[in-house]
């Protein structure tokens, strides 16, 4: 399945339910259903949330977002061909 990056402004951290939902996922190693999404990586700095996950497509990826009520812009997006 592609691998894609995603970066997203947070005005605040990350609420700790949403931390939750998101580690959770990332240790059971399992995709969301709706979406086939499944989260690899979750980095947050100051102003900046970056996610690597394995999805079908880039839409996936914005659907996944939007479910945790993260709206990505059309160019937050980008399938990265090589991974290490």
């Amino acid at each position: 399945m592609p691998k894609f990056m995603d970066h997203h402004k947070i005005a605040a951290p990350a609420p700790p339910a949403m931390l939750k939902q998101i580690a959770d996922g990332i240790k059971a190693g399992k995709a969301d259903p709706k979406t086939k999404v499944k989260a690899l990586y979750y980095v947050e700095s100051k102003s900046d949330g970056y996610c690597i996950t394995d999805a079908p497509d880039a839409k996936a990826v914005h659907a996944y977002h939007e479910g945790m009520g993260i709206k990505l812009a059309g160019g937050d997006v980008t399938e990265v061909k090589t991974a290490v």
